[in-house]
């Protein structure tokens, strides 16, 4: 802000003659300079006073409203301090009045309105981080990660530096003529006067591509979504140039007219600029949701092989091979008929789990969800291998009713309930664990058990309600619901239609 407030307070306050003698220049400089410094100080305090004290989200407005009050009456006062100061200074020939207050309050207005909103807008944008929870989004968010910092992106400061380098030069050449090259004057205010007016023009830019982006933020809206930046930025462009014009035509000096022409050479210019802007801002949007795309891709797809691989260690369980096998050799020398059974209704088991495995395989997801008839057949055969190996110690009741027994479900939702409670209880023949299948309406599986702790127990790889809370999530966007206290553990699932 310096380099626009010096050369603009200086040139109301002294004249034409601060750029015309050198010693008015480096008197007025200095004086600048040194109040410049003392006022940025004495308000930047204010300003941190204020944000202190209403902190909160919720006070948004209060805080805004007390903000620009105190920092009003700050910039009242050291306007006509400034002009006193500079009043003592006989050279700078400038008199204590309110003539002479009057532009220094214009001025200070201006630059008091972007330190409060710089200042709230880096203080908002911390109270939302520090109230905000990791995983929500907001409206920033569906925009460009480079747009959802606090102020411009790289990309659109790289636009407005080169504005402010060469657009702004080539306006101050079409609208006052080649004469603000040859007079220093003329080269110093003019650039001041237009910079000035550039830094609203290029908030309400950035805000309009980043309405576009929040209006249209999908990939495949990429033309539609340039086309509305153009749109907004052109309206703002087209009525900011007419504003610029009636601002310069108001400064003598400038010998700026009020005009069609120089109205359009502006409008046409900044149109260019929009051009320009909304192109690049639109690709490197695209460019970075196409790579966030990817990236979620590869995501998912490594999210399916872990699956893939979770599932099928489920379908081989070593654990559970290995202890059928000892009941098995164990039943072989005692029970040679039951032995036969045992060997059927293993080979039944792993049947099943080999043919799920398949139909969760790509060239399978069509067959992800079986019948509750389906399930139940399997898992009679699953209750018959644990019934053999923990006797009196489990007992596992069924109650199904017929009009449920098409509905859909995961395949292998029963094998993962009854495990679950298996591997959080303790089973003896005097104190069995009873695991109840029941249906009820509106379409629920429901498994309960009683809760009989283990003392101690060891934890291997993901919960397996936690896997089946994630199927039906996918599936239909619902999750098992847990019910438990003192005497049960319930666990119900919903049963989907058949022609899902």
């Amino acid at each position: 802000m310096m380099p626009v407030l010096f050369p603009l307070g200086n040139y109301y306050l002294i004249g034409q003659s601060y750029f015309q003698q050198p010693s008015l220049f480096l008197i007025g400089t200095l004086l600048v300079f040194i109040l410049y410094w003392f006022s940025i100080i004495i308000l930047t305090v204010a300003v941190r006073k204020v944000l202190a004290y209403w902190s909160e989200k919720e006070q948004v407005w209060i805080r805004t409203s007390f903000l620009f009050l105190v920092v009003g009456i700050l910039t009242f006062f050291l306007a006509f301090f400034d002009v006193w100061i500079y009043s003592l200074f006989h050279q700078t020939g400038v008199k204590f009045s309110w003539k002479t207050v009057c532009p220094i309050l214009i001025l200070g207005g201006v630059f008091d309105f972007f330190l409060c909103a710089a200042f709230l807008l880096f203080n908002s944008n911390l109270i939302w981080k520090s109230n905000t929870p990791t995983n929500s989004a907001s409206w920033l968010a569906l925009a460009n990660p480079a747009l959802t910092r606090l102020g411009i992106s790289p990309l659109g400061w790289g636009f407005h530096g080169l504005a402010v380098l060469v657009f702004i030069p080539i306006a101050n050449h079409l609208i006052i003529g080649p004469r603000y090259w040859t007079n220093g004057l003329l080269l110093a205010l003019g650039s001041a006067v237009v910079t000035l007016l550039y830094i609203p023009i290029a908030a309400l830019l950035t805000l309009s591509v980043r309405l576009a982006i929040y209006c249209y933020p999908s990939l495949h809206f990429t033309v539609l979504r340039i086309g509305f930046m153009l749109l907004l930025t052109g309206i703002v462009s087209s009525i900011s140039a007419i504003g610029s014009v009636w601002v310069l035509s108001k400064i003598d000096i400038l010998d700026v007219r009020f005009s069609h022409d120089n109205m359009y050479t502006l409008i046409l210019l900044g149109l260019i600029f929009d051009l320009l802007f909304c192109i690049a801002h639109g690709y490197f949007y695209a460019l970075s949701m196409w790579q966030k795309q990817q990236v979620e891709i590869e995501k998912l797809k490594k999210e399916k092989l872990q699956h893939q691989f979770d599932t099928l260690k489920g379908q081989l369980n070593p654990h559970f091979l290995f202890n059928s096998l000892n009941s098995l050799s164990s039943l072989i020398s005692e029970d040679t008929q039951q032995a036969e059974h045992f060997v059927d209704d293993l080979a039944k088991v792993y049947r099943y789990l080999l043919q799920t495995g398949r139909s969760s395989q790509p060239d399978g997801e069509h067959s992800e969800l079986v019948t509750l008839q389906t399930e139940l057949n399997f898992i009679a055969s699953y209750i018959s291998l644990l019934k053999t190996r923990y006797g009196k110690s489990l007992l596992i009741e069924q109650h199904i009713a017929e009009a449920y027994k098409n509905r859909t479900l995961p395949p292998l939702t029963l094998q993962t309930l009854i495990d679950n409670a298996m591997k959080h209880n303790s089973m003896l023949p005097g104190r069995p664990l009873t695991i109840c299948i029941t249906t009820s309406d509106p379409g629920h599986l429901r498994v309960r058990n009683n809760i009989q702790r283990k003392t101690m127990r060891l934890e291997t790889g993901q919960s397996g309600l936690a896997n089946l809370a994630a199927k039906y999530q996918l599936l239909c966007k619902s999750e098992p619901q847990i019910i438990e206290n003192d005497q049960y553990f319930e666990v119900i699932v919903p049963l989907l239609e058949s022609n899902r």
